[in-house]
């Protein structure tokens, strides 16, 4: 079971009797679960909480809802195969998606139009990710005792090498 909780939000991927689905839990009233009407999920469906948001992708679709008015309408973005998604914070578009797609850093604002992300200084893919309103700290497979961060809306990264004693 995946989980991810932000704002007061707690999401998780549960295999169900009726399949893979998310639950997610708004913690000012724990025994109410939100119903969501999503895109068909697997256990390699990926997902994040953030802004009062929830994007969940599975292989071919990211579809983000908002937490806050459940009937609101939810956006829908093509994908290919992400391994990660992640709700970020872009000072030019809002709220903002990053998706790794075979190991590559994609962005986009939630109508789909694409955003500058950090580049692979050599061009490795993505072995993990963590993200933090428009911070990121990546570990790209050709160096994975270093931990590379960068900004959403700036191509390049500064290198933090992992010091073990």
């Amino acid at each position: 079971m995946e989980v991810s909780a932000a704002d007061g939000w707690v999401g998780s991927l549960d295999n169900s009797s009726d399949g893979w689905k998310i639950v997610v839990v708004d913690l000012s009233d724990t025994d109410l679960e939100i119903e969501l009407n999503h895109q068909p999920l697997d256990r390699n469906s990926t997902f994040d909480t953030g802004w009062d948001m929830l994007a969940i992708a599975n292989s071919t679709i990211v579809q983000v809802h908002n937490l806050a008015n459940n009937n609101a309408e939810h956006l829908e973005l093509n994908v290919s195969s992400p391994s990660e998604i992640h709700l970020a914070e872009h000072s030019e578009f809002g709220i903002v998606l990053l998706i790794v797609e075979d190991g590559n850093l994609r962005g986009a604002t939630l109508d789909d139009k694409p955003i500058v992300v950090p580049v692979s200084p050599s061009s490795s893919t993505i072995t993990t990710m963590a993200v933090h309103d428009n911070r990121l700290a990546i570990v790209y497979e050709d160096e994975p005792s270093l931990v590379r961060l960068g900004r959403v809306g700036i191509t390049s990264v500064s290198d933090q090498p992992l010091m073990f004693s």
